[in-house]
């Protein structure tokens, strides 16, 4: 009897402990990845497949406008937008949300662009490419806002833009 009571308690020790290995969370990972973006649009390949854009233009434009710092002495531009990436990591759906802060820089001495008249054609900043000396941004993952395999997701993005407004390069880690 002592001896099935043993055994008894063995299979309910070895159950106990499996049940709760399946019920930890798995650790985080960290996950390099990079690829291109925004040739034609929002869309992304690489690690990341899916699209990558403003969370809305409402608030994509208030928050530019609301960040906007433009040094003509410098050429240098910065300003903030609230980002979505909606889309695949090997394989498996989700999304995550991003604060992306951008660096743009433009010959010394050009003017800023009159986005009151967006979207003629202009001299200035973001009207004119030949005044355009190259860009890069950084894209943190806003904690809490993933969904699907981005759940629980932390991590950035470097971006490096190789067109004014366009096409760019990315690369990043991120941590699932």
């Amino acid at each position: 009897m002592r001896r099935r009571i043993g055994v008894l308690v063995g299979a309910i020790a070895i159950l106990a402990a499996s049940v709760l290995v399946a019920a930890a969370p798995a650790s985080a990972a960290e996950y390099r990845i990079h690829g291109a973006c925004c040739g034609n649009g929002p869309s992304m390949t690489g690690s990341l497949h899916g699209t990558w854009d403003w969370t809305s233009a409402e608030e994509g434009w208030a928050s530019f406008f609301a960040t906007l710092q433009y040094d003509p002495a410098t050429g240098i531009m910065t300003f903030r937008i609230p980002e979505m990436f909606v889309g695949t990591f090997n394989g498996q759906e989700g999304s995550f949300r991003a604060d992306g802060v951008s660096f743009q820089r433009f010959k010394p001495g050009t003017e800023l662009y009159d986005f009151m008249r967006w979207p003629d054609p202009q001299p200035g900043t973001t009207g004119d490419p030949k005044q355009w000396l190259g860009g890069w941004g950084v894209s943190r993952i806003v904690e809490g806002s993933g969904t699907g395999v981005f759940d629980g997701a932390s991590g950035s993005l470097a971006f490096t833009n190789r067109v004014l407004l366009g096409a760019t390069t990315y690369t990043g880690v991120i941590d699932i």
